[in-house]
């Protein structure tokens, strides 16, 4: 199992890589701070499950806001635009699947090249589009 790494202020590590599971699916622990806020995003093909761990979570999906708790989960479609926010006092934790695979080579690529959203917006919105997801 991989070590935690920042991911654009996240901490993630992956638990299934894409190659362990032929390309099927990934999944991530996520360690989300105080009050960060993924901005909006739209997986154009992959279909992602997330479940909460610990605390509260905000999700956007399309518009409706949901808030779910420690044991909660939301499955985002693809073709779904939706962010998230940590509204609770402690550092989120949440599992992160995602069907098909490849968010651990993005996540992987981000670490490596040390990329910062102030700095490299341009580059992520590149890697994004590589696993058919758009930044809005």
């Amino acid at each position: 199992m991989k070590s935690f790494k920042n991911i654009l202020g996240e901490e993630i590590k992956t638990l299934v890589s894409s190659k362990q599971s032929s390309e099927t699916f990934t999944q991530f622990v996520i360690r989300t701070p105080i009050g960060l806020e993924v901005p909006i995003h739209q997986p154009l093909e992959a279909y992602n499950n997330i479940c909460i761990i610990k605390d509260n979570f905000e999700f956007n999906r399309n518009g409706p806001i949901s808030v779910l708790t420690t044991g909660g989960s939301i499955c985002i479609p693809s073709q779904t635009a939706h962010k998230y926010k940590n509204i609770s006092n402690v550092i989120e934790e949440t599992i992160a699947t995602h069907v098909p695979g490849g968010m651990d080579i993005f996540f992987d690529t981000i670490a490596s090249e040390k990329l910062s959203v102030f700095k490299n917006s341009e580059r992520i919105k590149e890697l994004a589009q590589q696993t058919s997801t758009i930044l809005i």
